[in-house]
C-alpha cells in the first residue's frame, strides 16, 4: 500500500474534474436559492435544501484533494501563494458585500443602522468589523466565502503533514484521525463552545477537521489510481444513478441538530441539516453514506458529461462563482424568493423546481461577464496574477 507516483497527466487539467466543479457550483447556487423560500413556507424548499446540503460541499473537498500536488516549495512561497489564491478573493468579496450593505443603509437613512446610530457610527462599525475579519478568518459580510478560509486552513495543515504522509498507510491513519476529531468536536460542541466561545470557529478550524477527511480521501483516490483514466460512459451513468438513488433514500434520515446561530443570521429556523460550516454532521453513518454517495454521484455524472465545453469553462471559474454567489445569497436571492411567492402563491413542487433551476442557470450565466471583466482588469481579486504581455520581436534593422 505504498504511495503511487502521480501520473504524467497531472500537469494538465482533468476534464471531468472541471465538469464536476461545474456541477458542484450549480448545486451551491441552487441550494442557496431554495433556502430563501423556506421562510415563505414553500414545502419543497426544505427537502431540496436538505438534499443539496448533504453533499454539495464535501464533493468540492474531494475534488480539490484529487488534484492536489505535493510540490516541494518553501513555506514562504507556499504561504504567499495561498494568501493570493485563497484569502485575497475571500477578503475582496467580503468587502464588496460590506459596501453593498453600506449603500443599502444610505438609501434608507431613517431606518436600520444609520437611523439608530448615525452614519459615522456605521462607518466606524464597518472598519472595526472588517479588521478582525482579515485577522481571524471570518466571513463577516459574505458567508459563502467560508469555504476559502477553511480551504486555506486545511491546505496549511496538509503542507506541514505532507512529509509524514508519503506512505498511503499513514494517509489512511490521518483520514481516520481527522474523522475522529470531527466527530468529537460535533459531539462535544457545547463544552467546546463554553471553553472557547467564538474562537472555536476562527479560520474555520472546527469545520476543517471534517473537511480534511474529504480532502485527504481525494488525495488517496488519486494515489490509488481511482478514476484517473477515462471510464465507460454507460458504466458511469449506471453508477451515477445508483449513487443518486442512495442520496435520495438517505438524505432525510440524518436528523442533524439545527444551528441557532445560523437561524438568527438567516432570519428563519434552519432545518435539521448537515452544516459543514458549523461542524455539525448529525448521525455519523448517515452523514458519511449520503455525503460520499452524493460526491460520487457528481463525479460519475461529470465523467459522462466530460465533453461539455461549457461545463468545463464553468468548472474553471468556480472560485469566482462561489464568491459571487455570496453576493447573490445575501442581496438578490431573498428579494427574488419574496417576489416569486407573491407572484405565484404556493407553487407546487414541480413548478417550484423549474423556477429555481431556471433562476440558477440565469444566475450563473449573469456572473460570467462580470468574471471576464474582473479577470481582465482586476485579476488579483480572483486570486490570479497580473498578466504580462510578452515583448514582440520585430524583424528588420537593429
Amino acid at each position: 500500500m505504498n504511495a503511487i507516483p502521480s501520473p504524467a497527466s497531472t500537469t494538465s487539467r482533468i476534464d471531468w474534474v472541471d465538469v464536476a466543479k461545474a456541477v458542484g457550483i450549480t448545486l451551491v447556487f441552487y441550494g442557496h436559492l431554495v433556502e430563501h423560500f423556506i421562510r415563505w413556507n414553500v414545502p419543497a424548499a426544505a427537502d431540496h435544501m436538505k438534499w443539496v446540503y448533504s453533499f454539495h460541499i464535501p464533493v468540492f473537498f474531494v475534488l480539490l484533494g484529487f488534484i492536489y500536488k505535493g510540490r516541494d516549495i518553501s513555506f514562504g512561497a507556499f504561504l504567499l501563494r495561498q494568501i493570493r489564491t485563497r484569502l485575497v478573493p475571500a477578503w475582496a468579496f467580503n468587502i464588496v458585500c460590506m459596501l453593498a450593505w453600506i449603500r443599502a443603509e444610505f438609501l434608507q437613512p431613517d431606518f436600520g443602522y444609520i437611523g439608530e446610530h448615525g452614519w459615522l457610527a456605521l462607518l466606524r462599525y464597518c472598519a472595526t468589523e472588517t479588521l478582525p475579519m482579515f485577522v481571524l478568518g471570518e466571513t463577516r459580510w459574505n458567508i459563502v466565502t467560508w469555504f476559502l478560509f477553511c480551504l486555506f486552513t486545511i491546505e496549511l495543515w496538509q503542507f506541514f503533514l505532507r512529509p509524514l504522509l508519503r506512505d498511503n498507510k499513514r494517509l489512511v491513519v490521518s483520514i481516520v484521525g481527522f474523522g475522529v476529531l470531527a466527530v468529537l468536536i460535533d459531539s462535544y460542541a457545547h463544552p467546546i463552545h463554553k471553553l472557547f466561545g467564538a474562537k472555536r470557529h476562527w479560520w474555520f478550524i472546527t469545520s476543517g477537521f471534517g473537511a480534511m477527511v474529504f480532502y485527504q480521501l481525494g488525495i488517496l483516490m488519486r494515489r490509488l489510481g481511482w478514476l484517473v483514466s477515462r471510464q465507460g460512459r454507460l458504466r458511469c451513468a449506471v453508477l451515477g444513478a445508483l449513487c443518486l438513488a442512495i442520496t435520495l433514500v438517505t438524505f432525510d434520515l440524518n436528523q442533524s441538530v439545527e444551528d441557532a446561530g445560523l437561524s438568527h443570521a438567516l432570519g428563519h429556523s434552519t432545518l435539521p441539516i448537515v452544516l459543514l460550516v458549523s461542524a455539525k454532521y448529525g448521525e455519523l453513518w448517515w452523514f458519511a453514506l449520503t455525503s460520499l454517495a452524493g460526491s460520487f454521484f457528481v463525479i460519475y455524472v461529470s465523467q459522462v458529461l466530460s465533453g461539455s465545453r461549457v461545463l468545463k469553462y464553468i468548472g474553471q471559474i468556480t472560485l469566482a462563482l462561489m464568491c459571487l454567489d455570496g453576493v447573490l445569497h445575501g442581496y438578490v436571492n431573498p428579494d427574488f424568493a419574496r417576489w416569486i411567492v407573491r407572484l405565484i402563491p404556493g407553487p407546487n413542487a414541480w413548478l417550484f423546481t423549474g423556477i429555481c433551476v431556471l433562476a440558477t442557470v440565469l444566475s450563473i450565466a449573469s456572473c460570467v461577464p462580470l468574471i471576464l471583466i474582473l479577470d481582465k482588469y482586476l485579476p488579483f481579486v480572483l486570486g490570479r496574477g497580473v498578466r504580462r504581455s510578452r515583448p514582440t520581436t520585430h524583424a528588420g534593422k537593429a
